[in-house]
């Protein structure tokens, strides 16, 4: 090893090569523990894409994939999985994910043998219901009230659901030493509705801003302002909401999607990648495309929302929905938007291009000022260190 001391990283993904919230996490404290002379071994399950009855299911092999500062070691057996435990100057472990580790008594034996801090990042809801985004058959929200009959039985993820809400609380029974962090309030008071766990619980943010301030640029009033879908166009993400805007206000605004998706309209497309472009990709991107109007529609209580916090350090009017979790929070306590009831209501708002205008113009007259500088929380750091 590199330093003389390590950290142990348990997630479900090859972090480095991935664009997505908790893989750009990593990155950020993989970054921060190097420069601080800390190893950063990472270990994540080995899936396969298989075909079955025509369709391609994920499936966890029994091997992992090994990373160690940064640089892809390859595959390693359970074996040698347990015998990083004995990892000369382990200082401790941090879990990222587990969701794709097998639920089984190899990684209950795993947990049984650490001897250091266990610090475990619940970034989204997978420990409270198997699906993570709490959309019953992927199609609506279903409420933050823990699992039941009443609530899940016409959902298709109702079975495996009791199957993961069974081994959840027994793991989180078994290990009451494990302090469980969370990026906003919203995670954890659904996830400690479940649990009712005695564990430290602690409001760990994955970004703080840096002291650096910018002032707002008012725009001419008969410029048209430009209105951006930033991330990935799935359900979740208000991608449906998104895709109806296209279609009716193409012409009255100039329309861009910084990320990913396809939609009709006239749209103007830039893919958006933090592991090719580093992790200021998206602000880049907000900034060279001076994106007036951010578009954050989750349909589902976002747990952080790096888009969020990307959008508002370029200095973005936000546009989101109450369901939005961390998303309207933020955009409620910094006074950079506004948080519309439905559908209806945003379109309303939409129809009105002036009014629009004038909001966006009030927002810069009562702010006038906004961070520039979005920086990696270094928190976990001095918890480690005692």
């Amino acid at each position: 090893m590199e330093f003389e001391k390590s950290v142990l990283i348990l997630t479900h993904s090859d972090y480095v090569n991935t664009d997505a919230g908790v893989e750009k996490v990593i990155q950020g404290q993989q970054k921060l523990f190097l420069e601080n002379h800390i190893n950063f071994i990472a270990v994540y399950p080995i899936r396969k894409d298989m075909e079955l009855f025509g369709m391609v299911h994920s499936t966890t092999m029994k091997n992992y994939g090994l990373i160690v500062n940064g640089k892809n070691q390859g595959e390693i057996g359970y074996d040698q999985f347990l015998e990083l435990l004995s990892t000369k100057g382990l200082i401790s472990v941090i879990v990222h994910e587990l969701v794709t580790f097998k639920k089984n008594d190899k990684l209950l034996e795993f947990f049984d043998r650490i001897q250091c801090p266990i610090y475990y990042f619940v970034h989204d809801y997978a420990m409270v219901c198997y699906n993570h985004i709490l959309m019953r058959n992927n199609k609506e929200f279903c409420g933050t009230e823990p699992l039941s009959f009443k609530k899940c039985k016409n959902c298709r993820f109702y079975l495996e659901g009791k199957v993961n809400e069974k081994w959840q609380r027994k793991f989180v029974e078994r290990y009451p030493q494990i302090e469980y962090l969370f990026p906003s309030t919203v995670v954890r008071d659904v996830w400690q509705n479940t649990f009712h766990a005695p564990n430290k619980l602690r409001i760990v943010p994955n970004t703080k801003f840096g002291k650096e301030t910018k002032a707002y640029n008012t725009k001419n009033m008969n410029e048209k302002l430009r209105i951006a879908f930033i991330g990935y166009g799935r359900i979740e993400k208000g991608w449906e909401t998104w895709k109806k805007i296209c279609r009716k206000y193409d012409i009255i605004y100039d329309l861009y999607i910084l990320g990913d998706g396809i939609c009709d309209g006239k749209v103007t497309r830039i893919p958006v990648s933090v592991a090719k472009d580093g992790p200021n990709a998206m602000i880049d991107a907000i900034g060279a495309n001076q994106i007036d109007i951010a578009f954050l529609w989750s349909t589902v209580p976002e747990t952080y929302s790096y888009t969020f916090y990307e959008s508002y350090v370029s200095g973005c009017y936000v546009v989101t929905n109450q369901l939005s979790g961390n998303i309207c929070n933020m955009t409620a306590e910094y006074a950079c938007g506004n948080v519309f009831e439905d559908e209806r209501e945003l379109f309303a708002f939409l129809d009105e291009p002036e009014k629009v205008q004038a909001s966006v113009t009030e927002m810069y007259r009562k702010k006038q000022t906004y961070p520039v500088c979005l920086k990696n929380n270094d928190e976990i750091l001095s918890m480690i260190k005692g």
